[in-house]
């Protein structure tokens, strides 16, 4: 049962057979995925099920090279327990808000693989979460340098690693197999009226001006890149506990199945929820029956409520 009104009538707290990462519908063969905050939690849960997915490669960074190192010989313990002899994990530790650091993975990775089809944005910090009028301005702030600055440096970075995607955003002639994809970890904060949450006014403020980035991303490059936003659930994470989170408990690997199947479907059965906000709890099949309604409506998306829908609709047509 949920706390939380939901889009779909049934409502998941652990992945169902339909987001199997093993199954041969979802395959991630010949992949190069990264997942940034994968030394724990989501990350490397996420990092963990593309395996699983036998992608060609998994890149792993974090800030905790110990955490990276452990979760890296996990990963490859999945690819082995798959048969997946070519397979390959790399970790980095680096700090997302550190242009040059980032640049370096990602020039490292290019080198190495010649691309990076799959970018997992989940790093993320979180504040002490109190009343502004209590908060402290520099751990405040935080919140904006990683999970919006942050994001920021990584999309860049990995945007110059497909120059093909940034010389034209209305080339129509990219692949639909080779499209890359971006999946923005966000969370129901972003969106959550403010009451409810009092005291995550900088997590919540960050994660909308990101979900933002990520939607301008979209609209940028709507014909050679898939982007997707994903509300994880409440999964029992380091960050969830410090945010006295006690609602949390979803199955980490919820989000991260979910990952493996926007991935495989984004030019399929996902491609209507480009550019739109998903929570990991809803029922697959009834998001997908809902297809249609999601897009003559417009809906999943962060938007003013009873305001220039005819200018919007003009605008856009």
């Amino acid at each position: 049962m949920s706390k939380f009104p939901s889009f779909t009538k049934t409502w998941h707290h652990s992945p169902t057979a339909a987001f199997d990462p093993r199954s041969s519908s979802l395959s991630a063969e010949g992949k190069v995925v990264l997942v940034t905050g994968a030394g724990s939690g989501i990350g490397k849960a996420t990092a963990f099920a593309f395996a699983n997915a036998r992608a060609r490669a998994v890149i792993i960074t974090g800030r905790t090279q110990s955490s990276l190192n452990g979760a890296k010989t996990e990963i490859e313990q999945a690819a082995t327990a798959q048969s997946h002899e070519h397979f390959q994990c790399l970790a980095f530790s680096v700090d997302i808000t550190n242009p040059k650091a980032v640049d370096q993975v990602f020039t490292q990775v290019g080198q190495k693989f010649g691309k990076i089809d799959v970018l997992i944005s989940n790093a993320g910090y979180l504040d002490k979460h109190s009343l502004i009028t209590d908060s402290d301005l520099d751990d405040y702030w935080q919140c904006f340098e990683t999970n919006v600055k942050g994001a920021l440096i990584v999309i860049k970075a990995f945007l110059r690693t497909h120059p093909h995607v940034t010389s034209s955003s209305t080339d129509s002639n990219c692949p639909a197999s080779s499209k890359p994809v971006i999946i923005n970890i966000s969370t129901g904060a972003a969106h959550i009226s403010p009451p409810i949450l009092s005291t995550f006014s900088a997590y919540a403020s960050s994660k909308l001006a990101a979900l933002h980035v990520f939607s301008f991303l979209h609209a940028e490059h709507t014909d050679t890149l898939s982007v997707f936003n994903l509300q994880p659930g409440e999964i029992p994470t380091a960050m969830a506990k410090k945010g006295h989170r006690d609602m949390a408990k979803d199955d980490v690997r919820l989000p991260a199945h979910w990952c493996v199947w926007l991935a495989a479907k984004a030019e399929s059965d996902a491609a209507f929820l480009k550019g739109r906000l998903v929570w990991a709890n809803w029922d697959l099949e009834e998001l997908l029956a809902r297809r249609e309604e999601v897009e003559n409506g417009d809906l999943l998306n962060i938007e003013l409520k009873g305001w220039g829908e005819e200018f919007v609709e003009k605008f856009i047509d």
